[in-house]
């Protein structure tokens, strides 16, 4: 009985413990996260933002999205209740479902003023249009300094004007923003990741040799190398002896070639349903979200 009673409480223990160790990677938020406003594109929590700045995001938005899918929603709170702010902006982009359904092009700048921090979200298909050199230039050309001088109208707006110039920029089509587009630089490789990627690949190359010596036999020598083996002999009025037994019968024998039957039921090439997923989006209101989602890529401060 002792024996199983200290077993129970070994697994016991060891089930705690491995749960303790899977939620310490977990974000954890200690209260509900708000719901959009009515007009969705602009979430002035802690109200430091001016009624122009705000109908300036909202008309922005309304031809982005009506023209390419995507969204430039702004949120701005004092506090995140004790949450990682890349970790907020996670889920809120997620449960706001921010962007296209199908082009997942969202994008979410979210502003912690009395964290004085800020933190930008990307979609999915946001992630190849707006690479981490373009929006350090937009962060360190547009948003670092007012944001640190408290000038959030310009923070906000500049910011706004050249994401959402970015991606009308991809889609082919042009929006009326305030703002030029900064030029993305091309990215340098340094002399160590260039190392680590010349290593990297004869590895690779090292692996793949080894495999393909060990499980790909050698190729069969040419005939001009080994000739094909001499002929029977002749028996016969120019008729080869075949050992073992008669010569055997010409043209098929019993069974040949079987005749086509009726297929059989269920038979041929089945089709597969495309059904696809329904980009509903969450509710704010007069406008809302279009079904993206994020996967947790962004940027924030330097």
């Amino acid at each position: 009985m002792n024996i199983k009673l200290r077993k129970g409480c070994a697994a016991f223990v060891s089930a705690a413990l491995c749960l303790l160790f899977i939620s310490s990677f977990l974000p954890v938020y200690a209260g509900e996260l708000p719901e959009p406003t009515a007009d969705f594109y602009v979430n002035d929590y802690a109200e430091v933002l001016s009624k122009e700045t705000e109908e300036h995001i909202v008309e922005l938005n309304d031809t982005l999205y009506s023209l390419t899918g995507a969204q430039v929603v702004v949120v701005a709170r004092d506090f995140l209740d004790g949450m990682a702010i890349e970790d907020y902006g996670y889920q809120l982009f997620n449960q706001w479902e921010i962007g296209s359904g199908d082009k997942d092009n969202g994008v979410l700048l979210l502003l912690a003023i009395g964290e004085d921090d800020y933190w930008i979200t990307l979609g999915r298909g946001s992630e190849s249009i707006l690479s981490m050199n373009y929006l350090t230039s937009v962060r360190d050309r547009y948003l670092e300094d007012a944001f640190s001088a408290g000038d959030y109208d310009r923070a906000v707006s500049d910011t706004v004007d050249a994401i959402a110039g970015k991606l009308a920029e991809h889609y082919g089509v042009s929006l009326d923003t305030n703002v030029s587009l900064p030029q993305e630089e091309p990215e340098k490789i340094g002399e160590s990741s260039l190392l680590t990627l010349i290593i990297i690949l004869i590895v690779v190359a090292s692996v793949f040799g080894g495999f393909f010596r060990s499980y790909c036999p050698p190729r069969r020598p040419r005939w001009w190398m080994n000739p094909p083996p001499p002929p029977p002999p002749i028996h016969g009025p120019g008729r080869p002896r075949y050992p073992g037994g008669p010569r055997p019968p010409e043209g098929p024998g019993p069974g040949g070639f079987g005749g086509f039957g009726p297929p059989r039921s269920g038979g041929g090439f089945g089709g597969f349903s495309g059904g696809g997923r329904s980009g509903g989006g969450r509710s704010g209101g007069g406008r809302s979200g279009g079904g993206g989602s994020s996967r947790g890529g962004g940027m924030g401060r330097k």
